[in-house]
C-alpha cells in the first residue's frame, strides 16, 4: 500500500475560550463529556471505509489535547493505526498549550508513539498574551519547551500570531528573535483574524489593532526572519504564514478568506513581491 494519507483528530475541550478563538471548543468539559466525545470519535474511526495510502502524519489538534488522558490519546492512535496502518516514520503530532504542559504526561506520550509537539506560542511578550487572553505566560512557554525536550522530542513546532492588539514591530521582533533562538526544527506564524461571532469582533474598533500596513509589515519581519539560515541553533525554521506548508524557508502569500479584507491582502502581498529572493537552506542531517 503507498504512503501519503494524512489523518487529523480534533478534541474540542479546551481551559478557557480565547477571545479571537471561532474554533469548535468547550471550557468547563468535564471527564465524562471527554470519555464520550472519544468513544464517538473511535466509532466514527471504525466506521470509515480504508484508505487506499497508508498515513504519513496523524495530528491532534484542538482545543486542547492535553486534557485528554493516556488511556484516551492510546486508544485513539491505537485506532488510527489499526484500521488505516501507519507509514514507517509516521509524523505523530499533538497540539500542547504552555499551560498544560506536564513532563511526564510527554514521555507518556512519546512513549505511545508521538514523536511531534506543537506549543501554541502565540507571543513571548506577556502583555500580548494577556491581550490575547491567553492562560499561559512566556515563561510557561520556555519551560513547555524544555520539559518536551526532557521527555525526548526533537521534533518541536512553535506557533506564533502577528497583528495582536497593542503588538508593534519591536515586541514581534524579539518574540521572532527568542522563538529562533530555542532551536526548534519548525516555527508558524499566522495573522489574527478578527472573525464574526467572538467577543474580538464585538471589540474589534478599541482592541488597539495594527494597521493594515502595519500588519503587512509584520508579515515582511516573518518572512525576512525566518527565511534566513540561522546561526549557533539546529532550527530550521518555516514561515508558512497564512498557509501550510513542510518546506523550510517557504513562504505562502496570505489566502482571500473570511475576515482578510481585498486591501489588506493586496498590502501584504505586495510587500512579499518586495521581499529579497533566498534559497532555502535545511539543517545537515
Amino acid at each position: 500500500m503507498p504512503d501519503g494519507f494524512g489523518v487529523y483528530l480534533h478534541v474540542p475541550f479546551c481551559l478557557s475560550k480565547c477571545p479571537y478563538c471561532d474554533f469548535c471548543s468547550f471550557p468547563g468539559s468535564n471527564g465524562e463529556d471527554r470519555e464520550n466525545y472519544v468513544k464517538a470519535v473511535l466509532r466514527e474511526i471504525e466506521e470509515r471505509g480504508f484508505p487506499v495510502r497508508r498515513a504519513t502524519s496523524v495530528f491532534f489538534g484542538g482545543g486542547t489535547p492535553a486534557l485528554l488522558t493516556e488511556r484516551q490519546f492510546d486508544a485513539l492512535l491505537s485506532a488510527v493505526a489499526k484500521k488505516y496502518g501507519l507509514s514507517d516514520g509516521a509524523e505523530i503530532t499533538f497540539e500542547m498549550n504552555p499551560a498544560t504542559a506536564d513532563r511526564e504526561k510527554l514521555r507518556a506520550l512519546a512513549s505511545l508513539g508521538f514523536n511531534r509537539v506543537s506549543i501554541g506560542c502565540q507571543s513571548l511578550d506577556d502583555g500580548e498574551l494577556r491581550a490575547l487572553g491567553r492562560a499561559h505566560t512566556a515563561e510557561d512557554v520556555l519551560m513547555a519547551y524544555e520539559d518536551a525536550l526532557a521527555a525526548g522530542f526533537s521534533n518541536i513546532n512553535l506557533d506564533l500570531m502577528y497583528g495582536i492588539p497593542r503588538q508593534t514591530a519591536g515586541s514581534f521582533a524579539k518574540t521572532l528573535a527568542k522563538a529562533v533562538s530555542l532551536g526548534p526544527t519548525h516555527i508558524s506564524s499566522y495573522g489574527l483574524i478578527v472573525e464574526e461571532g467572538t467577543p474580538f469582533f464585538d471589540r474589534q474598533t478599541t482592541l488597539g489593532l495594527p494597521g493594515e500596513d502595519a500588519e503587512a509589515d509584520l508579515y515582511a519581519m516573518a518572512s525576512q526572519t525566518l527565511r534566513s539560515p540561522v546561526r549557533g541553533t539546529n532550527a530550521a525554521t518555516i514561515c508558512c504564514i497564512g498557509g501550510r506548508a513542510s518546506t523550510p524557508g517557504t513562504v505562502f502569500p496570505p489566502r482571500r478568506i473570511s475576515g482578510v479584507s481585498a486591501r489588506r491582502t493586496h498590502a501584504i502581498s505586495k510587500r512579499i513581491s518586495r521581499l529579497p529572493r533566498r534559497a532555502s537552506r535545511r539543517r545537515p542531517s
